[in-house]
């Protein structure tokens, strides 16, 4: 038995195994993801201290209570989970732009559930400097040396 060489489909396996995700998505959410190998630049723009503001396009069931940015933009208590103060941008009756400054498990969703509204589309549009622009479902980019320059500012 000889050893068997390595061939470019190896490399390329292991090269994806070791691609980390930056801000994953809920399964029925759409939107911007960073994908990198870089452990270190994953934990600086994760990190709770670094406080990276993250853009959402909502979409919800029914009219936001007129006390809805009084809710989202104060922090918001649930069960054991403090979430920091957003801003909310409203478009029209059920469409509004969410910034925060986490990005835990369902928040959005469980921000305007706190609301009285439930999240019927959601879509992550900005990662700090990055915007989502016009970049089609399911395509990727490189980043540009500036765009790295200053997401790790």
């Amino acid at each position: 038995d000889q050893p068997r060489s390595r061939g470019l489909g190896d490399v390329y396996k292991r090269q994806v195994e070791e691609l980390l995700i930056v801000g994953r998505l809920d399964l029925d959410t759409e939107g911007m993801l960073i994908i990198t190998n870089d452990g270190n630049f994953v934990h600086t723009l994760t990190s709770p201290n670094s406080h990276i503001e993250k853009v959402y396009y909502v979409e919800y069931d029914k009219e936001l209570p007129d006390d809805a940015p009084t809710i989202l933009e104060n922090p918001v208590i649930l069960k054991n989970t403090t979430y920091l103060p957003s801003k909310l941008v409203i478009i029209d009756k059920n469409k509004a732009y969410l910034t925060i400054k986490e990005g835990q498990f369902h928040q959005v969703k469980r921000m305007f559930e706190k609301a009285n509204c439930t999240v019927t589309y959601l879509q992550r549009i900005e990662f700090g400097p990055l915007k989502l622009d016009d970049l089609p479902l399911g395509e990727f980019r490189a980043l540009t040396q500036e765009e790295l320059d200053a997401l790790k500012s």
